[in-house]
């Protein structure tokens, strides 16, 4: 089993990761004419934000207390498998085991007779808790791919760029929830993470060639 700590940093890392697939992009132009000395500067540039809503958080914790439940349950399975496998089926068959029998046991497990945790641990049954997260992750990840990729294509923007920007975005938002959950212990050292505040903000300025130029 694993220990406790392990599974808490499971929780969190799913919930982000989950969290982060449901935020909404919004994609807000402005642009700018400038006039000096008869010469026109055109600039267009993107603010590329986030929407987030409360209600995303107890889905995420949902889905991935239901992931963790369900990896909690196949590794408790893994140990009742291991214990009887180690009953030789030779023996009287009772769940006692003598020291002979765990020694001879143990030399068996050595020379790879018995299976390994990972050919006990059932595999179906995990992927059964894991449907509802993953299916949440992945299609509202699309979605939100999708949006971005709508918007950015009419800018002259790349796949790859859409993709990476798509990526800054939930980046973005880790980036200011870690000062929002850990201020309060950053504040005790000194302004030391003074960093993290000061770049405390929902958006990504994007700057684009179309309009670019001058005449």
């Amino acid at each position: 089993m694993l220990p406790k700590f392990v599974y808490a940093v499971l929780l969190l890392v799913l919930t982000a990761l989950h969290i982060c697939s449901h935020l909404s992009p919004i994609i807000k132009a402005s642009a700018s004419i400038k006039t000096i000395n008869l010469e026109y500067t055109r600039e267009l540039k993107l603010r590329v934000g986030y929407e987030y809503n409360c209600r995303l958080l107890w889905q995420a914790v949902v889905n991935s207390l239901i992931v963790i439940y369900g990896f909690w349950r196949c590794e408790r399975e893994v140990d009742r498998r291991k214990q009887n496998s180690l009953i030789d089926n030779k023996c009287t068959g009772n769940s006692y085991i003598s020291p002979a029998t765990e020694v001879k046991l143990n030399w068996l497990r050595n020379r790879s007779k018995i299976a390994s945790s990972w050919q006990l641990f059932p595999h179906r049954v995990f992927a059964l808790f894991t449907v509802p997260w993953l299916l949440t992750f992945l299609m509202n990840a699309f979605f939100g791919y999708s949006t971005v990729n709508l918007v950015m294509r009419h800018f002259c923007a790349s796949q790859l760029d859409v993709l990476n920007l798509y990526l800054r975005i939930q980046l973005l938002y880790l980036q200011n929830w870690m000062p929002q959950g850990f201020g309060h212990y950053l504040s005790q050292f000194n302004g030391a993470f003074e960093f993290l505040f000061a770049t405390h903000t929902n958006f990504i300025t994007y700057q684009t060639d179309v309009m670019a130029g001058g005449e």
